[in-house]
């Protein structure tokens, strides 16, 4: 178990720095035109000459191994939840980017959202399956793969008529879904590796997770080049480990401690959580308003954030 934590909060790490590279990068692009796979295949030529895209890409490579090795060992309901810390570490590494401490609201609600997830983690006791089992329930997970395409299409088309803000909250939802989905699916591709590299090459889940994989790495930069960085990962952070509980019952048979007082105490800290996330986003977006009233360029605005 605590190798899985430790595993968890590395890659949790290294994903944070991935973030704040890539939103960086995403303020010195440029306005891409057109509209549909013409739109899109710009914008991945925009992202890949980005210097710091590429870094950030290598943050992800190096995020995701963790991630797998730690899915291999742990429940998708421990590891996942352990993302939400990656607005704290976001959070952290804009101000030193930046040269700036952190303030007392920002760490006292940092301290607070950690005290939540360790009580939840504590409380829940997540425990997953072993054996042919742990590869996840065939008709759940369809069901689950229908209904994450279903949300992401609709985010994104709600997400091209309202204001940048939004759009950034819309697309991240999608992301967040992603994200979920693409861990369940590492954690499948873990277990069919044990039965030979020949087994992975056939299986539709490893062709499926790159597929997953792709469109969430893309709309992950579409949502941090449509508003501030406070707009789009505090929803990401918040809403994978919520998907992740959901997909980890549904396919995994994961199990949380069922007791009332196990409940009250994974109830509680799960608001409270919550509640950090929602509230460290919050400080970051009046930030992000005060620096904007100081002066400068939208895109220097934006590459602050």
């Amino acid at each position: 178990m605590t190798s899985v934590l430790l595993l968890s909060l590395a890659a949790t790490a290294v994903f944070a720095m991935s973030s704040v590279l890539k939103h960086r990068s995403a303020g010195s692009m440029p306005e891409i035109s057109g509209s549909g796979l013409v739109r899109v295949r710009r914008f991945v030529q925009a992202m890949i000459s980005q210097p710091l895209w590429l870094a950030g890409l290598v943050c992800d490579a190096g995020g995701i191994v963790l991630q797998v090795l730690a899915l291999r060992e742990g429940a998708i309901s421990v590891v996942q939840p352990m993302l939400t810390l990656a607005l704290v570490f976001s959070l952290v590494l804009n101000a030193w980017f930046l040269k700036q401490r952190p303030s007392g609201r920002e760490v006292a609600l940092a301290l607070t959202l950690v005290a939540g997830l360790v009580l939840f983690l504590w409380a829940s006791g997540a425990t997953g399956p072993h054996g042919p089992e742990a590869k996840g329930a065939r008709n759940p997970a369809i069901w689950v793969g229908v209904g994450t395409a279903v949300l992401v299409v609709a985010c994104v088309a709600v997400a091209r008529r309202v204001g940048p803000r939004r759009k950034a909250a819309l697309l991240g939802t999608s992301v967040a879904a992603l994200y979920a989905c693409t861990a369940a699916l590492i954690k499948t591709c873990t277990r069919i590796l044990e039965h030979g590299i020949p087994d992975l090459l056939l299986s539709w889940q490893l062709y499926t997770l790159l597929v997953a994989g792709g469109l969430a790495l893309v709309l992950n930069q579409m949502a941090f080049q449509a508003g501030p960085l406070s707009s789009s990962l505090p929803v990401i952070a918040s809403l994978d480990p919520l998907f992740s509980l959901l997909i980890g019952g549904l396919v995994y048979g994961e199990r949380l401690h069922s007791t009332p007082k196990d409940l009250v105490l994974e109830g509680l800290g799960l608001v409270v959580l919550l509640a950090s996330v929602f509230a460290l986003s919050l400080l970051s977006a009046r930030h992000q308003q005060d620096d904007g009233a100081a002066g400068g360029s939208a895109d220097e605005r934006q590459v602050l954030v």
